[in-house]
This record gives structure tokens, sequence and C-alpha cells, in this order.
């Protein structure tokens, strides 16, 4: 891929292989519910969004917000205990990441994923020593698939649309990142078909390497 100043990358899905913590996690608050839950690609097609944007997805529209903020705590509870038991990374991340950062490239995470879990997954897995920047939700008033997300990013990193690119691997990603101008990259190890997204990924990347810049 050419050489960009600046990567703004997802977590859930693109570095964080939180697949089945994720799936674990809205199970075990359908059970705390007593709430039938969606098919598996159904809520991971809602993975990105931010947990207050999913529940009335996942459990039904109108429910109250006692009602969505007791389902969050299950569901929020089961991850924070039971993380160590599911949590990973897609190969070549750390090493692409280490990669870029001795390049001197500017590295953030823009995500939907709340800051105290970000920081210990970011840290449990080394991973954090590379990012100057984190943009979660409580920085925001908009969250992803709004450009908010991704403006900020860049005024924090000092860096300009054209020299920069979002890396992630769902369409909300690829939305925020496009509408604020920024090039954007599409993992396939997520698994998604852009195929009918309102905006089209520049690049789409086959493993970690693929995100490289040709010469760093």
């Amino acid at each position: 891929m050419k050489s960009f100043a600046a990567y703004l990358f997802d977590a859930d899905g693109t570095i964080i292989d939180t697949r089945e913590l994720i799936y674990r996690s809205f199970m075990r608050m359908g059970e705390v519910m007593g709430a039938e839950m969606p098919p598996r690609p159904f809520l991971e097609r809602t993975v990105g969004l931010p947990v207050p944007v999913q529940l009335p997805l996942i459990l039904g529209e109108g429910r109250g917000e006692a009602y969505y903020a007791r389902a969050e705590r299950a569901y929020s509870e089961y991850m924070l205990d039971n993380w160590r038991d599911f949590l990973g990374t897609f190969p070549g991340v750390g090493e692409g990441l280490a990669e870029l950062a001795a390049a001197g490239k500017k590295l953030a995470v823009v995500t939907s994923r709340r800051r105290k879990s970000l920081e210990l997954f970011l840290e449990a897995l080394g991973l954090a020593r590379h990012f100057s920047q984190l943009i979660t939700p409580e920085d925001t008033a908009r969250s992803k698939p709004d450009p908010e997300p991704a403006r900020l990013a860049m005024r924090r990193l000092g860096s300009r649309p054209g020299e920069t690119v979002f890396i992630g691997d769902a369409e909300y990603d690829i939305c925020c990142g496009g509408a604020a101008g920024a090039a954007t990259a599409l993992v396939a190890w997520g698994g998604m078909d852009p195929g009918g997204w309102p905006i089209k990924p520049d690049f789409i990347a086959g493993s970690f390497a693929d995100l490289l810049p040709e010469v760093v």
C-alpha cells in the first residue's frame, strides 16, 4: 500500500480479535435479560457501533433507558470478567504496528469501544505503546459512521486528510474515514463484503503486511 503519514485503526475485528468474546458477552446479556438473541451473523454485523446504539437493534426498540442500562452492565461485566480466555490479535498485527511506529508513522485507534476496556486490552496484548492517540465514544458527541471521530484523531495527530488512512473491518469504519476525507482500507479478515456500502474502501488488505508502505 502507498505510504501515509498517519494511520487510524479500528480496534475490534481489525487489530484486536474479540469476536468470540463479544459473542459470548451478548449471549450472557441475553441470559440475564431473559431475551432471545438474534443469530450470530446479525450480532457480528452490529460490531463497530457503540453499545448504546447496538442494544436497541439487538433487544428491540423502546425498552427504556433503565432496561438498556441493565443490559449493558450484564454485557460489560461478562466481558471484563472473561476477556483473558478469549482475547487475541490477528496475524502480523504486533509486528506491523512496530514497523509503522519505527518508520515514524503517527498511529491512533478510532473505535466505538469504551476507553476502559480498550486500554485494558491494548496493554494486555502489548499494543498500547504503538499508539499516541485513542479516540473512544467518550471523546466525541457522534460516533462512527459519522466522520467526527476520524476528524478528531487527525486533529490530535496533526495530520491532514490527504496524508491519512483509516483502516477497519466494517462499513462504519470506511464511512467514517471516507467522509472525513481520509483514504480507507478494509481488512479482509473481517469477512465483510463492501458491495452495497455508500463509501467503498480505497484498499482491501488480505493481511496486515498489505497495509504497510512499500517503502517505510
